[in-house]
Parts: structure tokens; C-alpha cells; sequence
């Protein structure tokens, strides 16, 4: 559904600004737990000939929803969809978008009710906690309503993607995994198995690379679920691409494709969620080994201070934010003109959402002209003032040269079983302001053809957490090695 084809009647009195009106928790909630109303062992059933129900506004947290219960139906949904951010009397309040009217096969989101219950039937399902006998600390747990094992993953826009490295992967990207209950779904709730060792015998190997971020042939992309960075790919010995060398039989030096950002994290560590997560998918030319990717929680500072080095990557969206809404005013203002002169329908109707839309528009890029100053502070840092950007940037996005290990999947349709996860132990710290900005720039997102395009629900692009009890989890740390340059330093490996 498009702004244009919003059923608009009156268009708000007032618009949010880009930043914050209050810091958010730094305290992530934990994963809900709910008792099922019905038997689980069977798939709930559903009425597939009703069009999906609007979605309605609701006050997000910070990890996904595991509630059972239907959202209260209360006022009408607002009609006029374009970026909303922080509602009048709201913290957060990100509305989510009504699914297409003819979604495409490969088209999933993350509200995980039932249709009975209001939900739209493209969900990824709801944990249900079935029992814990007492025999050991682990409670099982199964998953109902899981509509993303549905998707036909020949037509997902990551099949698509992958396919261009279909050479070197292990198995067919087209098959969906997303129902498997192997034990060998992503993403996982982080707890070292017993027995579990950690094979590693050297840090992360990392280079950053020639690139700076806003080179042409670097893409910053808003996608429907997630921020993402996408480096060019490497043809001959230069430029050079940012690469890393993991340990324990994998080559050396594997560039990084892409990186990834969504909020919330999906994984958590011993139960506890982070205000985001920071995915870097590396491409491995060994032959059916898979897909490495080396994560890294994202934080708020204690102090709220602002990662100067992670706030490149912000400028960047918020670039393709401001261009999209541009190319959406003039595409309004272009019907507009053909209204005045008759050749439309709706004219009163379209003229007053373009009248809305365009003021938005007008507010946001405005607020893009406090930034210059902050920006140029920004571009004057030592940290950020050469002539590349680095992926891993010592100190303010990599912190730790250890990290939880284990092999799992992809976190979207169509849930291949093909990744090696290496999860940093310690988390990247980014202020309030800058996750905020972060949300409205992934879940306030409209398109060129004027089409919000975030699949969010309740302020969450994270796949709820998968059972982990057959995937053996291992933990890197100081016993196992050093870094390099306490190595040589020190002359032992270990401490």
C-alpha cells in the first residue's frame, strides 16, 4: 500500500523530529513467556480466503512479541502511511505497515499473531515454553503459527541474493528451512555447552579495506528488514575490499560481502536482548563449507556518548532516507500538477495527502540542515577523518578479539542451514540518539514510489530466538589465545 493509495481523511497536526524525546531503556526486556490456550502440537488453523485485518499502533519493546493475547482493537487505525516515529503522547510509537494487497511469494514480516487475533498471516510464529521436569535447567519449547516455512524460498530476496556464490555453497538456497527443529536454526540465545571447547588458536584477523562509505561502488541500502552495507566485489588485487581471517580451517583473508544491521539483536547472550545487532556475511571460495559471519552486539553507552565511527554508517542512510523522500514529493507533486489539469482521479483526496506528505517532507530534510555542523565536527574526528571506513574499527565497533561460536542458519526466509556464527563478547556502545535515529531510518522508510516498506512489528526486525539444545555453543576467550600484538609482546600465546 502506497501513501497515494492511503485512504487519508485528515492529515496530522503535527510531525515528529528525528531525534528523541526521551533516552530509551538501557535495559533490554526479556523474551516473554506464555502458557498455549491450545494444543501445540498441531498448527494452528486459519481462515486463508480473508484478506489480512489493518495492523494498529502499538507501544513497541525492545525484543520481539511472544504474547498470545490480541492486541486491543481500539481507535481506527491512522489512514495516511508515511513515516510517523514518535505520535503525539507516544515513545517509539513506529506504526506498522498493512502487508501488500498482492504480496509477492517471497514476502514474510514479523508480526507473529494469529489471524484470529489480528494478525496478517506472513509472521515467523510464537514460542510457546511446553515444559521443564525439573531434571535439568533447559525448558522445552516448540513454535505455533509459523508462516515463513510457507514462503516458497526459490522467490526470497536472499535466495536471490546468494545465488550469485551458488558455486561455492553447500547446498541448494532454494530449499526452506525455516520449520526445521533440528536444532540447527539462527538465531540462539548464547550459552557455552557443556563439554563445548572453543578450537581457535588466533584472533580474528581483520583488514579494513580501500573504501570509504560513500564511494559509488559501496550500496547503502534501506531494505524491509534491516539496514544493510554492501561492498563491491573484488576483481583483481585492488581496491581492496574489507576482509578477515577466521581461524580453524578457513582461508585466509575472506571478504566481506555485507554487513547487516537489525534491531533489536537476535541473538542474546544468557537470556539477555541488545538494543541492536551488527552482521558481517564474509564469502568463503572453499567449496561447500558455507557462509561465515561475524556478529556484533550493539549497546548503549552508559554515558550515552556517540560512537563516532558507527555514526559514518548513519550519515550514509540517512543520505538514501532523504533522496527517497525527495524522488516521493516529486512523484506527489508530479500528480498534483496532473490533477490541477484533470487527468487524475481523486482530486481532492490526493491533493490533501500530498499537501501532508510534502510538508513532512519539507520538516525532515529541514532537520537535515541542523546536522551539517554536528557533521563536520564528525568529519574533523581523527577517528573518521581518513580515507576509508573500517568495518572493524579497533575500540569503537570491534571491542574484543573473543567470541561465542556455533554453526546455524540464515535468520530469513528461506532459513538456510549454512552459516558459521562467531558472536563478539563484547558489545559495540552506541548512544540513545543514535539508535533512535537508526529506527526511524529502518522503520520510517518510504520508497521512490512513495511505499513504506518496513516489515516491523512492534519496533522489532529479529527473528524470535530458535531451540538450541542439538547446536553445540563454544566460548573463545584469553585461555584459548592472545592477541597478536600480546603475543609478541609478552612471548606467551595464552594467559
Amino acid at each position: 500500500l502506497s501513501v497515494l493509495e492511503a485512504t487519508a481523511t485528515d492529515s496530522p497536526t503535527e510531525w515528529p523530529t528525528m531525534s528523541p524525546t526521551q533516552t530509551p531503556s538501557q535495559t533490554p526486556s526479556k523474551e516473554p513467556s506464555h502458557e498455549p490456550s491450545q494444543d501445540i502440537s498441531q498448527e494452528p488453523s486459519q481462515d486463508t480466503s480473508q484478506e489480512p485485518s489493518p495492523l494498529h499502533s502499538v507501544q513497541p519493546s525492545l525484543s520481539p512479541s511472544g504474547r498470545d493475547t490480541p492486541i486491543p482493537l481500539g481507535s481506527e487505525p491512522p489512514k495516511l502511511m508515511v513515516p510517523g516515529g514518535q505520535g503525539p503522547g507516544t515513545i517509539e510509537s513506529f506504526l506498522p505497515n498493512p502487508p501488500p494487497v498482492n504480496p509477492p511469494t517471497g514476502y514474510f514480516r514479523y508480526d507473529a499473531r494469529r489471524r484470529s487475533e489480528g494478525g496478517t498471516g506472513f509472521g515467523p510464529g510464537m514460542k510457546w515454553e511446553i515444559s521443564n521436569d525439573g531434571s535439568s535447567d533447559f525448558t522445552n519449547f516448540t513454535y505455533v503459527n509459523n508462516q515463513w516455512k510457507k514462503i516458497n524460498g526459490n522467490h526470497t530476496a536472499e535466495t536471490k541474493y546468494w545465488k550469485e556464490f551458488r558455486e561455492y555453497l553447500p547446498q541448494n538456497l532454494g530449499e526452506n528451512q525455516c520449520g526445521e527443529t533440528n536444532g540447527k536454526q539462527s538465531p540462539i540465545d548464547l550459552v557455552v555447552s557443556e563439554g563445548a571447547e572453543c578450537h581457535e588458536f588466533h584472533e580474528i584477523r581483520h583488514r579494513p579495506g580501500d573504501f570509504r562509505l560513500d564511494d559509488t561502488e559501496v550500496e547503502t541500502l534501506i531494505l524491509p528488514s534491516k539496514l544493510r552495507i554492501q561492498f563491491p566485489r573484488r576483481i583483481g588485487k585492488e581496491p581492496d575490499v574489507p576482509s578477515a581471517d577466521i581461524p580453524f580451517g578457513w582461508q585466509k583473508q575472506m571478504d566481506v560481502l555485507h554487513i547487516d544491521i537489525k534491531i533489536p539483536s537476535e541473538h542474546t547472550v544468557n537470556g539477555k536482548r541488545f538494543a541492536a545487532e551488527y552482521q558481517m556475511f564474509l564469502l568463503s571460495t572453499k567449496t561447500d563449507r558455507g557462509i561465515p559471519a561475524i556478529s556484533i552486539l550493539m549497546d548503549l553507552h552508559p554515558e550515552d556518548e556517540e560512537n563516532s565511527s558507527f555514526q559514518k554508517a548513519i550519515d550514509e542512510f540517512q543520505k538514501v532516507f532523504i533522496n527517497d523522500l525527495l524522488l516521493c514529493k516529486e512523484k506527489i507533486e508530479r500528480l498534483k500538477t496532473q490533477q490541477l489539469q484533470g487527468r487524475t482521479f481523486e482530486k481532492e483526496r490526493n491533493t490533501m495527502k500530498s499537501s501532508a506528505l510534502i510538508d513532512l517532507v519539507d520538516k525532515l530534510i529541514a532537520e537535515e540542515d541542523d546536522e551539517v555542523d554536528s557533521q563536520k565536527r564528525r568529519l574533523a574526528d581523527p577517528k573518521t577523518s581518513k580515507g576509508r571506513w573500517d568495518p572493524f574499527h579497533q575500540g569503537d565497533i570491534l571491542r574484543s578479539i573473543w567470541f561465542y561460536g556455533y554453526k546455524g542458519s540464515l535468520t530469513e526466509p528461506p532459513c538456510t542451514q549454512l552459516v558459521h556464527w562467531r558472536v563478539i563478547d563484547e558489545p559495540m556502545l552506541i548512544s540513545s540518539t543514535q539508535l533512535m535515529h537508526m529506527k526511524r531510518l529502518l522503520f520510517d522508510h518510504i520508497d521512490a514510489d512513495c511505499v513504506p516498506t518496513s516489515v516491523q512489528w512492534e519496533g522489532s526486525v529479529a527473528r524470535p530466538i530458535q531451540q538450541s539444545t542439538t547446536t553445540p555453543v563454544w566460548k573463545c576467550s584469553c585461555k584459548n589465545f592472545l592477541s597478536d600484538d600480546d603475543r609478541e609482546a609478552l612471548g606467551v600465546s595464552t594467559c
